[in-house]
């Protein structure tokens, strides 16, 4: 059907369907909340894997323990894992956010905005009045999206030795209106 049109007009009409494909996959994408399972641990291990290699190392052995007891966010695509965040307990009042990811497939669709809404609301469901988070200085894109939200850089909080950055944002009512 497409012979007809010109080899770089071809071209520009694939990219098109793809693009269409791509933002109605992030319209269909739910997040689900989840206790450990078989699909969250799928995710957090996707999550670490990705992580090492962007890295060129391994992770350091801190970060590859289970976060149980936690309350996970699961994103989903017709019943396959896509993507997963974990809320815990850090302290009275404060939640921490961790390993929150997208597989490649689900990024630039803006479900990690969703997906850190999702976790944001999970964390004032429990009673959490701030949520913490670290990251790596080389995931500039996760440092974009925390900025993006309303995370503040705050001094090191734990002893995370893969973490170079750390990021709190406040839950209370004014903080959600401004």
């Amino acid at each position: 059907m497409i012979a007809g049109l010109a080899a770089r007009d071809r071209r520009r009409l694939v990219d098109a369907v793809d693009q269409a494909r791509r933002l109605l996959m992030g319209a269909v994408l739910r997040i689900e909340q989840r206790s450990d399972d078989a699909d969250v641990r799928a995710a957090q291990a996707a999550y670490l894997a990705e992580i090492a290699r962007r890295f060129g190392r391994p992770l350091d052995p801190w970060n590859q323990g289970s976060l149980t007891p936690a309350r996970s966010q699961l994103v989903v695509d017709d019943g396959r894992p896509v993507g997963c965040g974990v809320l815990r307990d850090l302290a009275p009042g404060v939640g921490e956010i961790k390993r929150m990811w997208l597989h490649p497939d689900a990024r630039g669709l803006g479900v990690g905005t969703r997906l850190l809404a999702a976790l944001e609301s999970a964390a004032r469901r429990a009673g959490h009045r701030a949520i913490r988070l670290d990251t790596n200085d080389c995931l500039r894109e996760a440092i974009a999206l925390y900025e993006s939200a309303g995370y503040l850089r705050i001094v090191r909080y734990n002893d995370n030795p893969d973490a170079t950055r750390f990021y709190e944002k406040s839950l209370s009512r004014a903080a959600r209106r401004g």
